[in-house]
């Protein structure tokens, strides 16, 4: 849809100030990127009686520049209770961990710079809610609940939870509010977040404390920040009513469609924002032609800090290998309110790279599976919001990209020089419906394209200052004995899954070159131990890390022929882990093209000797069970499973290649329209027994027209299920597949049989025909 040039605009307001460095790139796999908003705080103290006081004797001497925390304690006020629970929040460091937010200790801790902050995203705040009732509460703070696993499981995730839980309002230091736009989120959105967390039980006069970034998520509000000072409210919300009725109607049963819901504010926080100092101003934003009132501009900067993405930043100066965090400013520049919905992280806008030419030269990208959360922004005359988007990549070999860490968005590949981008943003894409069935966008919101102004950025060589320091872990791993393991398969990872080393173990130490000053996660699997999975692991330069593995219970099975005679040499494949108690298991993304784990012997024996009997940090949902793959050479493959660690599966038959062949019959009209896929599924069963889901591989079926029907054959076929899904009209529902599994539909007429040998009489026909 396209928009006329708006015929009025209202005089600019002063323009946003830069939202790169004020928030950075967050990302939910499997699960969303949110954005949110948040505050700090500084304490104001009493000023030091001019009468001299005596120090006791053998008192000592307090350190220079801290407080003790019983004054500090006393200087944090709280707000007003309401509905039995109270709240205070302190600015702390932005360096606190957010694992351990102890808020005596930080106190304790804290220094009188502690509320001055480079830039607003640096602002941090430790916040204590405390039940001042006489009952017990159960309230949901930032941590990850049990239905997740580990290593998130219990960890604080503030990003993703705090921006649905709190609200914040900032200040300037005339106590002008600082107004910022409204934003919505879909409430099925906002229980989809949140019901991963978990539930806070508080007793009578106990507390929960929590770090929170509220600038780092509300970028819009964080560009309106410039130098100086600030106070800042916050307040936690809990469940919204909206929220609350979505728990109830999805999942009543969770302990946090029960959690608290209301609003408890604390005292004002005070904080500084002291920008750096650079050599040179940040580039205005360039702003594309106004849309039926709106316009937009691109900006991008480093994702993660360094040593020189300051200056980066604010030269649009960027080396090799980078991958830059993208912020789409949309400003209301005509003179009413303007709606529209946006996912709080998006990647369906077109991003060109412009030729010297002039031409606009799409930059492709890999999309990214995920729910996305949707927000409704409402602008007011000369009002901007940031818009969080998929990164921009900048390499020098197409293989470079390879290198990053996932996602990768749209990749700039070429050498050093000047690069001029344009984004084209699409509102929107998608649209849904709420609960209650009233559509999403609404008639009344902005829909349609609006285009920023063209972006120029400057590409360098990298250099050993773009590198963060690194170190060489070394690894030792041993039997619950101290005996050295100095066999296996070793894979390391960094927290954001990017690997860092792989390899055979071959010694009695496995060295990790290049690693960063950061926790790791190690995978080893060794003859003879369960495979395990060490996760969160703190790595020193100068000591070996030592990690005990556990002895493995072998999983045995013995491949026999029809007749009875052994199979060897037949491969298995690893293929699927999941838990006993598992309703189903995550997808086989290798297929089954999955490590080879063993071989079976001259008399047919499989041992295999690395299963893991249950996972330690994650016993919930029982023992683990797996499934494997096995290709015997010359006879038909077979999936086995569910099995687990310690069984004895006795003899397993493997059976010959089976043919099949057919007729497909109907009328004139249904034979020309006719199409087709054949697949053999695999169940998956569940712990208990039952089928959980079916994995296959579905593909086109074949056919000749031989008169007044169509034939087809197909060879290299296993013993089991054999499934045609055709169609015998045009037209009709999408086709669907769940990965490379046919689903079928109401358009879809299945024809199904169980092969124990070949077959050549196989009729598939239009079972919905009319006679």
């Amino acid at each position: 849809m396209n928009y006329a040039r708006s015929s009025s605009r209202m005089q600019r307001q002063p323009r946003p100030r830069h939202a790169c460095g004020a928030i950075t790139a967050f990302l939910v796999l499997t699960v969303a990127l949110l954005e949110g908003g948040f505050p700090s705080s500084r304490l104001v103290l009493a000023q030091p009686s001019s009468v001299p006081s005596r120090k006791p004797a053998g008192a000592q001497a307090r350190p220079k520049g801290k407080v003790a925390s019983s004054e500090l304690a006393a200087a944090v006020p709280w707000g007003e209770a309401a509905s039995g629970l109270r709240m205070r929040a302190v600015a702390v460091a932005a360096e606190t961990d957010e694992q351990q937010p102890d808020f005596q200790k930080a106190l304790s801790a804290r220094r009188s710079g502690d509320s001055e902050y480079a830039t607003p995203d640096k602002v941090t705040l430790l916040v204590e809610i405390q039940n001042v009732s006489d009952r017990p509460m159960a309230l949901q703070g930032t941590r990850y609940g049990d239905a997740v696993s580990p290593p998130s499981e219990g960890k604080s995730f503030s990003d993703v939870f705090a921006p649905t839980l709190f609200r914040a309002e900032v200040r300037d230091q005339a106590g002008k509010l600082i107004e910022s736009p409204v934003r919505t989120r879909m409430a099925t959105d906002s229980m989809m977040t949140l019901s991963s967390g978990r539930v806070e039980k508080l007793e009578p006069q106990k507390s929960v404390v929590m770090l929170v970034r509220p600038l780092h998520w509300d970028a819009a509000l964080a560009s309106q920040l410039a130098e100086g000072k600030f106070q800042l409210v916050l307040s936690y919300l809990g469940h919204s009513a909206e929220v609350t009725k979505e728990f109830a109607r999805v999942w009543p049963d969770k302990e946090l469609a029960r959690a608290w819901a209301g609003t408890i504010q604390a005292a004002p926080v005070g904080f500084t924002i002291s920008r750096p100092k650079l050599k040179r101003p940040r580039p205005e934003l360039v702003w594309g032609n106004v849309v039926n009132g709106l316009e937009a501009a691109v900006e991008v900067c480093h994702r993660k800090p360094g040593r020189l993405t300051a200056e980066d930043d604010a030269t649009m100066t960027f080396p090799h290998g980078s991958q830059l965090a993208v912020r789409l400013h949309v400003r209301n520049a005509g003179e009413t309110p303007v709606s529209f919905w946006s996912e709080t992280w998006r990647q369906d806008d077109r991003i060109f790279l412009i030729g010297d030419a002039g031409q606009a030269i799409p930059l492709p990208h890999a999309w990214y599976s995920g729910w996305p959360i949707k927000e409704r922004w409402t602008l007011k005359p000369g009002q901007t919001t940031v818009l969080q988007a998929i990164s921009l990549a900048v390499v020098q070999e197409k293989g470079d990209a390879e290198q990053l860490e996932q996602p990768v968005g749209p990749t700039i590949v070429g050498a050093a020089g000047d690069y001029k981008i344009r984004v084209d943003l699409t509102f929107n894409s998608w649209k849904t419906k709420t609960p209650d069935g009233q559509p999403i966008p609404g008639p009344e919101d902005w829909q349609g394209n609006v285009t920023t102004g063209d972006l120029t950025i400057h590409v360098r060589d990298r250099v050993p200052e773009d590198d963060p320091p690194t170190m060489t872990a070394r690894l030792k791993f041993q039997s619950p004995t101290g005996n050295p393991v100095v066999k296996g398969e070793v894979l390391v990872k960094r927290q954001s899954y990017q690997t860092l080393a792989s390899g055979d173990l071959e010694s009695n130490v496995f060295e990790v070159p290049r690693c960063p000053f950061e926790p790791i996660s190690i995978e080893i699997r060794a003859a003879g131990y369960e495979e395990t999975v060490f996760r969160d692991v703190a790595v020193q330069p100068d000591t070996a890390t030592v990690l005990t593995l556990t002895p493995a219970k072998p999983l045995q099975f013995r491949l026999v022929s029809r007749d009875k005679q052994p199979v060897a040499d037949a491969e298995v494949r690893y293929f699927l882990r999941s838990k006993k108690a598992a309703s189903a298991g995550p997808y086989p993304m290798q297929g089954l093209k999955g490590p080879t784990w063993g071989w079976s012997d001259k008399q047919g024996r499989v041992v295999l000797d690395t299963l893991q009997k249950f996972d330690p940090l994650d016993q919930k949902l029982g023992n683990n069970i797996y499934w494997f793959y096995v290709e015997p050479a010359g006879l038909a493959p077979l999936m086995i499973g569910p099995v687990e660690a310690g069984e004895n599966l006795g003899d397993i038959e493997v059976g010959p290649f089976l043919e099949v062949a057919g007729e497909v019959h109907g009328t004139a009209e249904e034979l020309a329209a006719f199409s087709a896929e054949w697949d053999q599924p695999m169940p998956m069963k569940r712990g208990d027994g039952s089928i959980g889901w079916h994995y296959g591989t579905s593909q086109k079926l074949e056919t000749q027209k031989n008169g007044d029907v169509l034939t087809f054959k197909l060879t290299g076929l296993a013993p089991g299920k054999f499934r045609i899904v055709s169609r015998f009209q045009s037209g009709g529902q999408p086709i669907k597949h769940s990965y490379t599994f046919r689903e079928p539909t109401e358009d879809d007429v299945v024809f199904e049989v169980d092969l124990t040998d070949s077959r050549d009489d196989l009729i598939v026909k239009n079972q919905k025909s009319k006679p």
